[in-house]
């Protein structure tokens, strides 16, 4: 009904000759098509899923898929109490202290698992949860010393910093260098799962993701920056 009389008013005024009006009218009309497309287009941008709605969802992608069943409730409460993804009993995060993959650590970071969690809850490490991928890790050599550190895993040699690299920040670097063997592997294993980084330096975390997952988190303006995951980079 508006858009006819809408009409019916151009025409009226068209026949009355009132030309700059007719134009004025359609100008104004164009202005506001144009700013309430704008307006639209902004709120839609705008909006943010709820922390309890990201957990939600993500536990329908499969997130706690991982997590044993006699925690499984249990954590997802805490997910969305806590604000952020600090339970390694999910099955998905995962020690992985800067400095310690840097002090000759790669090859302990794969078996690592927390002793208290070990048994009733059955905590895996990376190297159970990469198998789970059809990812196998197969260390045959690990050496740091002043000219380096290089691991050898399944028959290729990957080097986690240069005797050049020594004096630079080696603990990012090792990092990068990690997750970035892990996510070539996962890749090659036709896996969707991804390594991330949670925090950093001492406090590093790594949890695993699909891609899905990961813009999913990161498009929650609820969830505090740092307490989302982060894209570290691939070195290979």
């Amino acid at each position: 009904m508006k858009w006819l009389e809408f009409i019916l008013s151009l025409v009226s005024r068209f026949l009355n000759g009132n030309k700059e009006g007719t134009s004025n009218l359609l100008l104004d009309t164009v202005n506001n098509l144009t700013t309430n497309h704008e307006q639209t287009f902004t709120n839609q941008n705008n909006n943010s899923i709820s922390i309890s709605e990201l957990f939600l969802q993500l536990d329908k992608m499969g997130y706690y898929k991982y997590t044993h069943p006699s925690r499984l409730e249990e954590v997802k409460k805490e997910d969305i109490k806590n604000d952020y993804f600090s339970g390694w009993d999910t099955g998905r995060i995962f020690l992985a202290d800067a400095e310690s993959l840097g002090q000759h650590g790669v090859a302990d970071f794969f078996k690592y698992y927390d002793d208290e969690m070990k048994g009733t809850l059955e905590k895996q490490s990376v190297e159970e949860f990469l198998k789970n991928q059809n990812v196998i890790i197969n260390v045959s050599d690990e050496h740091r010393d002043t000219d380096g550190y290089y691991i050898i895993i399944n028959g290729c040699k990957y080097e986690i910093y240069s005797e050049k690299e020594i004096n630079e920040d080696w603990w990012t670097l090792s990092s990068v260098r990690c997750f970035s063997i892990i996510n070539k592997l996962l890749k090659e294993a036709g896996s969707k799962e991804r390594i991330y980084a949670l925090a950093d330096g001492n406090d590093q975390n790594a949890i695993f993701l699909t891609e899905e997952m990961y813009e999913l988190i990161n498009s929650c303006n609820y969830l505090q920056e740092k307490s989302k995951p982060r894209n570290i980079g691939n070195a290979f």
